[in-house]
């Protein structure tokens, strides 16, 4: 006697499949965020007394808007590790983080910033090729 093949089992793809994009979807939107930068900040050159030449409005899902006066709103992504700040127009979040880790941002796609904290509501920024701190940013109240 022959026996009936077995029936599919598509159910357990579906059920590894929707794991599989809960997972994907988890990391991608998990807050990686540093708390010290969130929040709105004006930029400024140091030692300038003309002001701030931008806004920076940095997101805890990574998402950093650069509001510069006069010109369209632009969306860039941020990560952080340590007291160095990395800002792409390219990679968001987490690809962010991945990318300066195994290529170690020798790629024009990223900036590469260090931060120095002065105090909790100011910062200066400064390049990571040139060593100097160039760059004043001031928390601004919301």
């Amino acid at each position: 006697m022959t026996d009936a093949p077995p029936k599919p089992r598509r159910w357990r793809w579906l059920v590894a499949g929707g794991l599989l994009a809960i997972v994907i979807c988890g990391f991608w939107w998990w807050p990686q965020a540093d708390s010290r930068l969130l929040g709105t900040w004006s930029v400024a050159a140091a030692g300038d007394k003309k002001g701030p030449y931008a806004l920076y409005v940095f997101r805890a899902n990574g998402v950093l808007e650069d509001r510069t006066p006069g010109e369209k709103p632009m969306r860039l992504y941020w990560s952080t590790t340590g007291d160095e700040l990395f800002i792409s127009s390219r990679l968001p979040g987490p690809l962010l983080r991945i990318y300066t880790r195994l290529f170690e941002t020798r790629s024009s796609d990223v900036e590469h910033l260090f931060l120095k904290p002065i105090d909790a509501d100011h910062f200066t920024m400064g390049h990571a090729r040139r060593h100097d701190y160039d760059i004043e940013m001031t928390r601004l109240p919301e």
